[in-house]
């Protein structure tokens, strides 16, 4: 699978990612965008040029060399100071309150700890940090739910691990976060069962865990 993860699916990717009604959403979420920003999972940096003009730096986190591979040239030729660090969201090499943003572009469906992760992102984002996020996850409608379900354990050995069925509000707010707007909908330039996405903001909510500015007390 190192061959297929590493070469063929990150050129997936990119063609799934790249198409306009999906940079559209990229750019509308990343207008909110502010501070130090930090994105997770970078895939092939689609979201480069899609940050507002006074983003001048972001560190990034990716676990796939392959996706990096790709993310080259797009890092050369932008403006932006790309810090980037081939790692998993899950263990985060960074002090607590070390951000003001955090970016995840359809890649809570592929994390493996994926609760864990949202818990070391709430970590690194200072008390009034901001979450970002664009996901595609489990759709409302009963029918489309039944086969995402189904079809999620064959789908997950061709899509790097990638879930169809994850609820995406849920495991944001049970991990933390108030979530201070969203948007749910279908994208039908999106592949079927990978096409109900949500958009939105989510701040820390220091009374969940009794996060503040040293972390955990």
């Amino acid at each position: 699978m190192g061959i297929y993860r590493n070469y063929i699916y990150p050129s997936i990717i990119e063609a799934l990612l790249s198409r306009p009604s999906v940079m559209a959403q990229r750019k509308d979420l990343l207008r909110h965008a502010r501070g130090e920003i930090l994105e997770i999972g970078f895939g092939t940096g689609l979201n480069l040029s899609c940050y507002p003009e006074g983003v001048k730096r972001i560190t990034i986190v990716e676990s796939n060399q392959g996706m990096n591979q790709k993310a080259a040239k797009r890092v050369a030729q932008s403006n932006i100071q790309v810090d980037c660090r081939l790692l998993n969201a899950e263990s985060l090499p960074f002090e607590d309150g070390s951000f003001d943003t955090v970016v995840s572009a359809f890649t809570f469906c592929s994390i493996k700890e994926v609760d864990k992760a949202l818990r070391e992102i709430y970590r690194v984002l200072k008390p009034d940090g901001q979450l970002l996020f664009l996901e595609h996850g489990l759709s409302p409608h009963k029918g489309e739910c039944f086969f995402q379900n189904v079809l999620n354990p064959v789908y997950r050995i061709f899509s790097d691990g990638c879930h169809l069925n994850r609820d995406v509000e849920d495991m944001i707010k049970r991990n933390g976060f108030n979530i201070t707007w969203m948007e749910q909908f279908y994208d039908r330039q999106m592949i079927k069962l990978a096409d109900y996405l949500s958009k939105g903001m989510a701040l820390k909510n220091v009374n969940k865990w009794g996060i503040g500015q040293r972390g955990i007390t």
